[in-house]
């Protein structure tokens, strides 16, 4: 027994040195594992956080490309109205002129023929201007 004592202390003594090197092994893995488990949860945070960041970001540049949005439509719609309103105005102004110049020629010639006399008949054109002074400008135009 004495021979084999020592070298059956000596293999359980190396089993155990190397159970409790496996042990530390063990143990340093799990403290790195721990450790890289509290750095993701801590990336984790942080993108979370960038994230909620990012999206508060997003719905103000929303907002803000809304009311620009709207800001642009209304403008649009505002200098097509005013164009609209310059072409009534032109249109109104041709039929204005149109409506002057028939009744100069229809009350001229009422007159020529109502006054034979051909000494008279230069002084019965009635000026298209004075016309003009007659017809009233038209709703909402100051001229």
């Amino acid at each position: 027994m004495r021979k084999i004592y020592p070298l059956i202390a000596k293999t359980l003594d190396d089993h155990i040195e190397s159970v409790r090197s496996k042990i530390r092994e063990a143990e340093l893995l799990q403290e790195e594992a721990y450790i890289a488990f509290k750095r993701a949860n801590e990336k984790k945070s942080d993108i979370e956080g960038m994230i909620e960041e990012n999206r508060r970001i997003s719905i103000k540049k929303i907002k803000q490309l809304h009311e620009e949005n709207e800001k642009y439509l209304k403008s649009l719609h505002e200098r097509y109205e005013a164009s609209l309103q310059a072409r009534l105005e032109a249109e109104l102004a041709k039929q204005k002129d149109l409506v002057i110049e028939k009744l100069s020629e229809i009350i001229n010639e009422r007159l020529s023929e109502e006054i034979n006399d051909s000494s008279y008949k230069s002084y019965i054109n009635i000026p298209k201007e004075d016309l003009k002074k007659l017809i009233p400008p038209a709703a909402g135009r100051n001229h």
